[in-house]
């Protein structure tokens, strides 16, 4: 079994290839009847030697993921031993409701179930397609492009307390399948005063490598209820916010500084891999919770 999940403003989409399709909880005759999730262009950068054939590769990234599917409005699936599919009028309004809840303005969420495990992903649609009517069957091919070009699983880390000259290790299994950003947020609980190293606090991981140590470090102060929010890479985004007693969220890229520009990433297939989150003030407490999302190339 099959199940693609699609959530938009205007509601929530699921479309199966077992007759399970609903339209916020209601049935409907849709069919998918065929998926590509996997399928990647990738971006070669590579220079041509004078003189010589071929060509040599400096780097080769992934591109925007083109997610393809097609949706059959089917006559065949019966409910009550009605026929519920058959009909124009009742394919047109199942067609215009298809296409209601994929709108081409909006990055939709994307939860893909291929009977054995659920992944996530954020993509939006290309272009409104055409339906090909044959007979009682109604089938139209949708393109959604997943700019950020892995398939996901969120997980949520425990809260980890850091006190003023006490840090705290932090742990996390990654099970994906390459290195995944990092979104996570610090709340101070007790203000923190001075420091001891130009810096109020930082966030390290373990050594990679041939990369060394990555760290965060934080040279502004936080007061009691200020929270910190950051995100290391995911969506191809970097930023830092910051979170006011009050709840209002301002940019706070200006808090932080990056050891040797290296972000800091969770690496896969390290049984505990380690983070840590140092107190470096001389009086103060703070606390980190972080959420990984780990990444698939396939699914």
């Amino acid at each position: 079994m099959q199940e693609l999940k699609i959530t938009s403003r205007f509601g929530e989409l699921v479309l199966s290839d077992v007759n399970t399709s609903s339209i916020d909880g209601d049935w409907v005759p849709f069919r998918l009847v065929g998926f590509d999730p996997n399928s990647s262009p990738t971006n070669q950068d590579n220079i041509n030697c004078i003189d010589m054939d071929g060509q040599h590769n400096i780097s080769s990234r992934m591109g925007a993921k083109p997610i393809i599917f097609t949706v059959a409005l089917s006559g065949e699936y019966r409910q009550g031993g009605i026929l519920i599919g058959g009909g124009v009028k009742q394919m047109m309004r199942y067609r215009r409701q298809l296409i209601t809840y994929i709108p081409v303005d909006e990055l939709v969420d994307l939860e893909y179930n291929n009977g054995i495990s659920t992944y996530y992903a954020k993509a939006r649609l290309t272009e409104i397609p055409a339906f090909n009517p044959v007979g009682s069957l109604n089938s139209a091919q949708f393109t959604l492009i997943a700019d950020y070009p892995f398939w996901f699983r969120p997980i949520t880390g425990n809260v980890w307390t850091a006190a003023s000259g006490s840090p705290a290790s932090v742990a996390v299994n990654n099970s994906g399948d390459i290195a995944s950003p990092i979104i996570g947020e610090i709340t101070c609980i007790k203000k923190i005063n001075d420091n001891t190293q130009g810096r109020y606090f930082h966030l390290s991981s373990t050594t990679v490598a041939g990369q060394g140590r990555a760290w965060m470090g934080f040279f502004r102060n936080l007061e009691a209820g200020q929270k910190l929010r950051f995100n290391s890479g995911l969506f191809n985004e970097v930023w830092v916010t910051l979170i006011d007693i009050d709840g209002t969220e301002t940019p706070a890229n200006h808090f932080v500084t990056y050891q040797n520009e290296y972000l800091v990433l969770n690496y896969p297939g390290r049984t505990n891999w380690m983070f840590r989150i140092s107190n470096n003030a001389t009086e103060g407490e703070l606390t980190i919770q972080m959420n990984y999302h780990n990444l698939f190339m396939g699914v």
